[in-house]
């Protein structure tokens, strides 16, 4: 989204919107915007690609920035639209690279198209005190995976240059979300 799109839709003058954009974007929160100043990434939803393809019950088509934003997705967009929302995430394991497919709606129930798996979620922790990443999707992207089942994960961490996170199950990972998101809708 262009700033001048947000501008003219908001009634606001552009000099406001860029000032917004680049506090938000600055202090990491809610937003990322690509080279051309165009908003590529507004939480929990990007257009940039990324292994965690989204498609809504409606239609649209989008990318989830890391796997905890695929989780979140229905859940905030439900929440910001006032209505129940279901999404289906294709991904991959991050050790074996099989495809995977799960359902969530924004009441966060899970199901996952293929059988006999539990996948998990990986969270990375960010060491926000020395953060260098370009953006927020630089630091989750490449290490906020999924994993085909617990086997998977462990195999993975034994032979990569794991960085320190936590694995989550998607039930705890979906029990989280409106937990974590909680700030996001304390106002409304």
């Amino acid at each position: 989204i262009v700033p001048q799109l947000i501008s003219t839709t908001l009634h606001l003058p552009l000099d406001q919107v860029n000032l917004i954009l680049d506090e938000l974007e600055q202090k990491l929160f809610f937003l990322v915007r690509n080279e051309q100043g165009a908003v590529s990434w507004a939480y929990p939803v990007t257009i940039e690609k990324t292994p965690h393809h989204l498609t809504f019950k409606s239609g649209e088509r989008l990318y989830a920035a890391w796997a905890e934003d695929a989780i979140a997705a229905p859940f905030v967009q439900g929440t910001l639209q006032n209505k129940v929302l279901s999404v289906e995430t294709e991904t991959s394991c991050k050790h074996c690279g099989q495809r995977l497919h799960i359902s969530l709606d924004s009441n966060l129930k899970v199901s996952v198209r293929e059988q006999g798996i539990t996948p998990l979620v990986f969270m990375p922790d960010v060491d926000w005190e020395h953060f260098t990443d370009p953006t927020i999707i630089d630091a989750y992207w490449r290490n906020s995976t999924f994993f085909w089942s617990e086997e998977h994960a462990t195999e993975y961490r034994a032979s990569a240059n794991q960085v320190d996170g936590i694995y989550l199950t998607l039930e705890q990972c979906a029990y989280m979300t409106p937990i974590t998101q909680g700030t996001l809708f304390a106002v409304k």
